[in-house]
């Protein structure tokens, strides 16, 4: 029903239809659909965005702006491992890995990132870089 006004409503013409979708943005307590199409006049994909309302947004700054709201509410916790502690029993113990950023030592994850650049596994990578954060 809205679709054919919004994509009315656009100056280029559309050609080619490609993805209708609706992001939630709980931090915001917004919702806000985005509609993508192919132009052959422009040969490229056009997109546009709107909230409920009909007001035309820039999704991208929406869905960053949902992103900070929502590390300040939740601190750096991935929503991961927020849903996994929202199922589980409080009184349960759970495993959890994390790394700590400390000035006066070398970036573990930027020296397993070096060694799969230059072909190793990540698993091999991580393991050296776990072995030498224990011995430092």
């Amino acid at each position: 029903m809205l679709l054919p006004l919004l994509l009315s409503s656009l100056q280029a013409s559309p050609q080619e239809f490609l993805s209708d979708r609706n992001f939630e943005l709980p931090h915001l307590g917004i919702s806000v659909r985005e509609v993508r199409w192919w132009d052959d006049n422009t040969g490229t994909i056009l997109r546009q965005a709107r909230l409920s309302n009909g007001k035309i947004v820039d999704l991208d700054s929406l869905r960053r702006a949902n992103h900070e709201a929502g590390r300040k509410f939740n601190g750096k916790i991935s929503h991961e491992l927020l849903a996994r502690m929202a199922d589980s029993n409080p009184a349960d113990t759970m495993d959890v890995v994390f790394w700590l950023v400390s000035n006066d030592s070398p970036d573990w994850h930027v020296r397993m990132n070096a060694r799969m650049a230059t072909g190793e596994n990540g698993e091999d990578a991580r393991r050296e870089a776990r072995d030498a954060a224990e011995a430092f």
